[in-house]
């Protein structure tokens, strides 16, 4: 709870947070970064990136819940196996998210160039 709360402040904190990608598309790409922001590609990609990293944000509170609810089970073994099952299917999860994320950045990546190019 106090990460959602905490969050906020963090990202008016860090500034203008497209600074560092707009320079390495800026220089990997040899174009101006606000050319980079209206192609569709990028837009499909920057939406694909958020709702995955959510994803991973969701499983990784499932993954703190399970752990807790496992601490607090207080030898029960009903609660205990509940628990574990919570727990690893928050961590297969997390691993689908990460796997996706992995394959989207490479096929994205790979449309990028040959659109560059």
């Amino acid at each position: 709870m106090t990460v959602l709360l905490v969050a906020p402040f963090f990202y008016a904190l860090a500034g203008d947070p497209t600074y560092g990608l707009n320079a390495a598309a800026n220089k990997a790409y040899g174009r101006k970064p606000d050319t980079l922001q209206n192609d569709p590609v990028t837009i499909v990609g920057v939406i694909v990136g958020i709702v995955l990293s959510a994803l991973g944000i969701i499983f990784l509170i499932q993954i703190v819940i399970a752990g807790i609810s496992w601490m607090v089970a207080q030898g029960n073994d009903e609660k205990i196996t509940k628990a574990k099952q919570n727990l690893v299917h928050s961590i297969i999860g997390l691993l689908i998210v990460l796997g996706a994320y992995t394959i989207v950045n490479y096929v994205f990546g790979g449309i990028m160039q040959a659109i560059v190019k």
